[in-house]
């Protein structure tokens, strides 16, 4: 699992939802703490990045999933949901990307 963050800062392990809620090639917005995550199922793998487009601030899981790629709502912007990557502007920022893990039915993140 990739990780972004600070150096020095403390990850913080977080249940932000269930199995259920993106069963299949789904994918949902939670908040884990303070910080909007969009937990993505791809092939049977979970990954999670944030959920505040990086251009406007517009949710991602508002958006349109296509294989490993969320495109913004508002503007367009598309997003690599396996690193946060940007595929197309306008956004110039990556999103964050967090470690994330299934334990029993639960989805973990870490923040």
């Amino acid at each position: 699992m990739g990780r972004t963050g600070y150096i020095g800062e403390t990850m913080a392990k977080v249940q932000v939802g269930l199995s259920k809620d993106v069963a299949g090639d789904g994918m949902k917005g939670f908040r884990a703490g303070d910080k909007p995550v969009l937990v993505s199922n791809i092939g049977g793998k979970l990954y999670a990045i944030g959920d505040k487009c990086t251009h406007r601030g517009c949710s991602l899981s508002k958006g349109r999933k296509e294989g490993d790629v969320v495109t913004c709502p508002c503007h367009g912007s598309r997003f690599n949901l396996k690193t946060g990557a940007v595929v197309r502007g306008p956004a110039e920022n990556p999103e964050p990307s967090y470690p994330v893990a299934l334990e029993g039915d639960g989805i973990w993140v870490e923040i």
